[in-house]
């Protein structure tokens, strides 16, 4: 972000020199049409680079809100995974302690080991698919690097939705207790996270909406800088002719005073041009 508002910063310093430029040679004459004409498409080009840099802006800041709640996800699954293996260690303990009573003879007259056995079996089948569940929702949520420019299909979330429902089920299947209402805490929490309004998914689409209104005027601004760059050679050509066959009327001072200009304004021109090639354009396929 601080290197974006930099750019930006810096290409409003540098078409500030450039209007200073076209101003000051105007003062001579040289070719006003063309003149005019370069500062109404520099006029353009300025608001078009403004308008790129804002939305990429916006972009990166979205971006970044994505890790953000990808380190909140990744977060509530490590607490899923804590109370989980606590689960799977009491109901190991359990077991256990059913075994021994079993061969002491300790069971209840009315008990049987596959009565006893099958709650066991029902709560470790959901622990096993919810740790399975959890780990599916991770592998599905989009991320920072999920490409945003991808057939539009609501698949992926129709996925998660069920995912979770599926998590939903198995959580039921295990003995009420302080863990079962920690965990369904914490899935309440992750379905908000990725399915929710401001969550993964929401972001997700907008950063394809946006990314596309980016390459959608990709090739307007291409057309737009080979035309500045066309006027300014023109122009700056005009510049030297127009030296050239006054240069026994205009002092050697004034001379020069009109190469220099053309020169700031050749020099101007080309950092305009390498910020649409070395920062808006890469900046929009990333």
């Amino acid at each position: 972000m601080p290197e974006l508002q930099a750019v930006k910063t810096e290409f409003i310093a540098q078409m500030a020199d450039l209007r200073h430029g076209l101003t000051s040679l105007s003062r001579f004459h040289v070719s006003p049409p063309i003149a005019e004409r370069l500062a109404s498409r520099i006029d353009t080009a300025e608001a078009s680079i403004k308008r790129v840099l804002a939305k990429r802006i916006t972009l990166v800041k979205m971006q970044d809100d994505v890790a953000t709640l990808r380190i909140k996800l990744a977060d509530l699954r490590e607490q899923s995974d804590w109370i989980l293996q606590d689960f799977s260690a009491e109901t190991t303990r359990k077991i256990n302690s059913l075994i021994k009573n079993a061969r002491n003879g300790e069971l209840a007259v009315n008990q049987s080991i596959d009565s006893l056995f099958s709650g066991f079996f029902r709560a470790s089948l959901g622990h096993n698919n919810l740790t399975r569940g959890i780990e599916a929702v991770m592998d599905l949520a989009p991320s920072r690097s999920t490409p945003q420019i991808a057939v539009r299909s609501d698949l992926p979330r129709r996925k998660l939705e069920e995912k979770f429902n599926n998590v939903t089920w198995d959580l039921a299947q295990l003995p009420a207790s302080a863990g079962r209402q920690e965990l369904a805490r914490i899935i309440v929490a992750m379905r908000e996270i990725v399915l929710g309004p401001e969550g993964l998914f929401s972001y997700q689409k907008t950063l394809r909406e946006l990314q596309m209104n980016l390459e959608a005027g990709r090739s307007t601004r291409i057309t737009l800088v080979t035309e500045i760059s066309q006027l300014a050679a023109e122009l700056v050509a005009r510049a030297q002719a127009q030296v050239a066959v006054s240069s026994d009327l205009l002092s050697s001072a004034t001379q020069r005073l009109i190469w220099v200009l053309a020169a700031a304004l050749m020099i101007a021109l080309g950092v305009v041009m390498l910020a649409n090639t070395l920062i808006v354009e890469p900046q929009i396929n990333q």
